[in-house]
């Protein structure tokens, strides 16, 4: 299969100055000039015997994810929200003021949730990373670098995920102690208003939440948390750059800050991807370096993608079960809920039960009868393209190593399409069939991936990225 070369710029955040790379010019970007066309999507007959042919290999991964149903009574989602914003939402507003935050807050820490670890690293140690590895050493205080507004120059004339400009974005608190809020309201329903100022442009009553998993758990002693911020919070047409919601990711385990950039980039040559590039965030006035700004994937990005905001979309989180890989758990929907989460409020168990169709046909379909029965309900073009990029830059958190970290889209026709999520992972040689329980490596018997065991020995381990202790330092705010 043919990949295509792109032209790869840098952006040199040495300054981090608002700035255009290339002086603005757009001969050098991330990607290349061509984008993915979904008019063009459609095969040919000349390409029929390889797709019947990739299309038995995409059944065999899906089937090959039952090896990891080891027994043991089935649990819900890992990662759940806790919805307590109606408790505490006295005048009925949608949203919380400060004094039913403090409320809020306090209920919190009498009733902490059971999310089994132990304190901000995780399970696993103050790192959230497996055994065998060194401990970080302690971050070297840094003084604060304030940044002058003025001296930021504002960037009109291209888009929000443009690859060639890094903006600045401006978020501000009213109160002082904004980051033990955000800290306290981790994964609830609540989020803790500010203002955000962007190329000169003031948005107020925007929503702030910390986000991620191994993001917040594993960064040891650092306060650089990933960010999300819902643009229209409080007024429900407010936009920025025609877009309401934003996420800003802090790059955990990836000290190029690069990967995101370069796989999604790579990706929108042959397949919806998100749009991604870098910012520089400021808060109250402080810089916290350097972020990975990356498009939310719901129903606007669904419009643009595929022409339509109509249809269902399913979040798959982080799973080691390996049933978030299209596997057949019979006819009830219930079981389905503890590896999908549906992310549109309007669809129900229509669109659940189209679901499980999928996935039966995916792994009960006669071989032989596949290559006519799938189309009807799976774009196969769209998740070869899906499954080759994600084999082929080695996403070592998707859906080869652990059948989760995708996203499903259901469109107005009845099809479904995949689209790959959360790639900071991705160019992580060494990882070959991805981390198991225990931290077993390919080799192992009781592993995910028995039917694909890899070399007898595994792939050497190289780990991923040297231990630098986490992301480059860039003038993060003062330990507090």
């Amino acid at each position: 299969m043919r990949v295509m070369t792109s032209e790869v710029s840098y952006v040199n955040d040495t300054s981090l100055k608002q700035t255009s790379c290339n002086g603005g010019q757009s001969g050098s970007n991330l990607v290349s000039r061509r984008r993915f066309n979904p008019s063009e999507s459609t095969m040919t007959t000349s390409r029929a015997y390889l797709v019947l042919g990739l299309t038995v290999i995409l059944t065999i991964v899906a089937q090959s994810a039952v090896c990891a149903q080891r027994g043991g009574a089935p649990r819900g989602p890992r990662h759940t929200k806790r919805l307590i914003l109606n408790q505490f939402d006295k005048d009925e507003s949608g949203t919380l003021n400060r004094g039913e935050r403090d409320i809020a807050r306090k209920w919190l820490a009498d009733n902490p949730a059971n999310s089994g670890r132990r304190g901000q690293g995780g399970r696993r140690g103050p790192r959230g990373r497996g055994r065998g590895r060194a401990e970080r050493a302690p971050r070297k205080k840094l003084s604060p670098w304030q940044v002058d507004r003025s001296e930021v120059q504002a960037v009109t004339d291209k888009g929000l995920y443009d690859t060639s400009t890094l903006r600045t974005f401006f978020i501000d608190f009213p109160q002082q102690d904004w980051f033990e809020e955000l800290g306290a309201f981790y994964r609830t329903d609540i989020e803790v208003p500010a203002s955000l100022t962007v190329d000169g442009e003031l948005l107020k009553g925007v929503g702030v939440r910390f986000r991620g998993n191994s993001s917040y758990f594993g960064i040891g002693d650092s306060k650089k948390k990933s960010i999300g911020i819902s643009v229209d919070f409080i007024d429900g047409k407010q936009r920025l750059g025609g877009y309401r919601s934003l996420n800003l990711l802090n790059s955990n385990d990836d000290p190029s800050f690069m990967r995101e950039a370069l796989f999604t980039g790579i990706c929108r040559d042959y397949t919806p991807a998100s749009g991604c590039n870098l910012v520089h965030v400021v808060i109250n006035g402080e810089s916290w370096g350097v972020y990975v700004n990356v498009q939310q994937l719901n129903k606007d990005f669904m419009g643009e993608a595929f022409g339509s905001k109509k249809g269902a979309r399913w979040k798959v989180p982080p799973d080691f079960s390996g049933k978030g890989a299209l596997i057949h758990q019979g006819e009830e929907i219930e079981p389905y809920r503890r590896n999908y989460q549906l992310k549109t409020e309007s669809a129900g168990d229509d669109e659940w039960k189209r679901l499980v169709e999928l996935t039966r046909v995916l792994n009960e379909v006669p071989i032989e009868d596949l290559a006519a029965e799938l189309p009807k309900h799976l774009d196969v073009n769209g998740a070869l393209w899906f499954l080759a990029l994600d084999n082929v830059f080695m996403d070592s958190d998707g859906y080869f190593s652990r059948g989760s970290d995708y996203c499903l889209w259901l469109d107005q026709t009845g099809l479904f399409h995949v689209i790959t999520r959360d790639n900071n992972e991705t160019f992580h040689a060494g990882r070959g069939g991805g981390r198991r329980r225990g931290g077993r490596g390919p080799g192992d018997r009781r592993g995910r991936r028995d039917r694909f065991p890899g070399p007898p020995d595994g792939p050497p381990d190289r780990g991923g990225p040297p231990d630098r202790g986490g992301p480059p330092d860039r003038g993060g705010p003062p330990d507090r």
